[in-house]
């Protein structure tokens, strides 16, 4: 029980650590819900992967990695499902084009919705 007594450097730590462990464990089962539809486009596998990121919520690349800002999970879970859809939907349509706007808009009808209220998040 070192976070009883320890320093309040030393309970920062161990409260990132924690959060950090949600946070992988939520990303990765949230994107599982996801593997078919990118099986079906003919898209790799997503995988979740944590990145401190000062101005964003996550990156997608290419090969199918999808980088999250761990800050993410202190938000309410429908923003990680925006996020994550985002995210997914770039694997696909790499710029912030109509086409890319077109799949978000059918995957996740709700997106500007909850890209407002994610913005909203005070964290």
């Amino acid at each position: 029980m070192a976070a009883r007594t320890g320093t309040e450097e030393e309970v920062e730590r161990l409260l990132s650590a924690w959060f950090r462990e949600r946070a992988q464990e939520q990303f990765s089962k949230r994107l599982d819900a996801w593997h078919e539809w990118c099986r079906e486009q003919n898209l790799p596998e997503p995988k979740a992967h944590l990145r401190l990121m000062p101005k964003r919520w996550g990156s997608a690349q290419k090969d199918g990695r999808i980088y999250f800002n761990p800050d993410l999970v202190r938000t309410p879970s429908i923003c990680v499902d925006y996020v994550i859809a985002h995210e997914v939907c770039h694997l696909k349509y790499p710029q912030h084009d109509r086409a890319f706007y077109r799949q978000l808009e059918k995957n996740f009808p709700r997106w500007r919705e909850i890209k407002h209220r994610l913005e909203m998040s005070e964290l």
